[in-house]
């Protein structure tokens, strides 16, 4: 028989070796690129887009829907999360082939009679379902991610809310002490005629003045405090400038909420993030148990021997012995993980169901608080102010009297303001924590 030429033996590897490696090779590409679909990229607030500049009075549905459209934090954790899931998607693939070329028992003494040349590919193989595990571990992590964006963009609709109703509270408050100003001048020119006249002592004008510088301060104070609260709103959909004029809020009406059926916060993202974070949890200790089994590896390739110019065929097996480190530690650890992760998904429910109740009962105590306010008590602290002024020109009441009853109405605008701003945060509140919609144009709009 003819000795076999090297020729023969790269022949005999683009016969064995190459078919091998093309076919790893074509598996590999054939598995889909993750795209993270639960949230598009083309719904996320762009960096580097223009901010908007709304003019005129400002809703706010509309200041909600700025503040979803725009807010970074949304972007900053949906990237967040969607790096996280991909991290995890790629350690789930198969790992890579090894070709390695070798060159064995040349130079020195032996020269080249009996030197060998070896061209191999190596893969290896899970055996214990780790990378299926971890592939299970990275579609939690998608839906993780998309409660955990969602549950970012119901945190910025509560921040803008927040600031929006403050920024309303305050702009109504400085309108009331605005108003208190006016009048406080007229009580000035009043109570100095009545001391021209000798109807009233020279103490009744100073006490008037106070009370004016008073409600001046206090005016100043509110549109300090105004001015941030609109600078603050307008940051949430980023921009540098409060442009709009002022802002719109419905009054409070019959309850359009209804009652929650049990079991309705299953749809909250915190819920489904927490649902979301068991299942991570479950697919790190299935993977942890998993990594006890080693991998084995496979290697194939031709040897060609240059004494006697023959190629033959090798082949071998190896796999680590667990003797020094079975992963104990690690799956104890990702008990551990997953015990705490179901602990929070039962606190997270629990919770809500506890915000919502609180939310439920301030709903109402709001609700009534406006209604007694606005049909009892400023109706009837209003006529006895008018009644009070009446008689003050008449001399039969003294100052001390009507500026008791002017503070009285003061302090009951203030809590008619009060009482609607608190409706809204509750109404609001009550939509977060039932994932539902947190714009309702027909009532915070009208």
């Amino acid at each position: 028989m003819p000795a076999r030429s090297f020729g023969d033996g790269a022949g005999t590897l683009r016969r064995s070796l190459f078919p091998a490696l093309l076919w790893g090779l074509t598996c590999a590409l054939a598995r889909p690129v993750p795209t993270f679909a639960a949230v598009p990229a083309d719904t996320l607030p762009r960096v580097g887009a223009t901010r908007p500049e709304p003019r005129g009075p400002l809703t706010l549905g509309q200041a909600l829907r700025l503040s979803l459209a725009h807010n970074l934090a949304i972007t900053e954790r949906a990237w967040f999360e969607r790096a996280e899931a991909a991290r995890a998607r790629d350690e789930a693939r198969a790992p890579n082939p090894t070709l390695e070329a070798a060159v064995e028992n040349f130079g020195g003494d032996l020269g080249t009679s009996q030197e060998e040349r070896t061209l191999s590919l190596g893969q290896s193989f899970d055996l214990g379902g780790r990378r299926r595990a971890l592939g299970s571990l990275a579609d939690a992590l998608e839906k993780r991610g998309a409660a955990a964006v969602e549950a970012q963009r119901r945190e910025v609709a509560r921040q803008a809310a927040e600031s929006f109703l403050e920024a309303w509270r305050l702009e109504k408050r400085v309108r009331l002490l605005s108003r208190a100003e006016s009048i406080g001048q007229a009580a000035i020119a009043a109570a100095r005629e009545r001391t021209r006249i000798g109807a009233a002592p020279v103490t009744e004008a100073l006490r008037a003045e106070g009370e004016w510088a008073q409600r001046g301060i206090e005016r100043r104070q509110a549109e300090a405090d105004l001015a941030v609260a609109r600078r603050q709103l307008a940051l949430l959909w980023g921009s540098q400038t409060a442009s709009f004029d002022s802002l719109v809020l419905a009054e409070p009406e019959s309850d359009s909420m209804g009652t929650r059926p049990p079991g309705s916060i299953a749809a909250h993202p915190e819920v489904r993030q927490a649902v979301s974070e068991s299942a991570v949890a479950s697919a790190r200790l299935r993977a942890a148990k998993a990594s006890r089994f080693p991998e084995l590896t496979a290697v194939g390739g031709v040897r060609q021997f240059t004494e006697g110019r023959e190629t033959g065929y090798i082949a071998t097996l190896s796999a680590p012995i667990p003797l020094w480190n079975r992963s104990q530690s690690l799956i104890a650890a990702a008990e551990a993980d997953r015990q705490a992760a179901a602990a929070h998904e039962v606190t997270v429910r629990l919770q809500l169901q506890q915000q919502i109740a609180e939310a439920e009962a301030r709903k109402t105590a709001a609700r009534d608080a406006w209604d007694l306010a606005r049909n009892r008590a400023e109706p009837a602290t209003l006529q006895a102010l008018a009644q009070l002024e009446s008689g003050y020109r008449r001399g039969r009441f003294t100052y001390l009297e009507l500026l008791d009853a002017r503070r009285s109405a003061l302090d009951i605008q203030f809590a008619l303001v009060d009482a609607e701003r608190d409706y809204w945060r509750a109404v609001l509140d009550l939509r977060r924590l039932n994932g539902e919609p947190m714009v309702d144009e027909t009532e915070v709009n009208r």
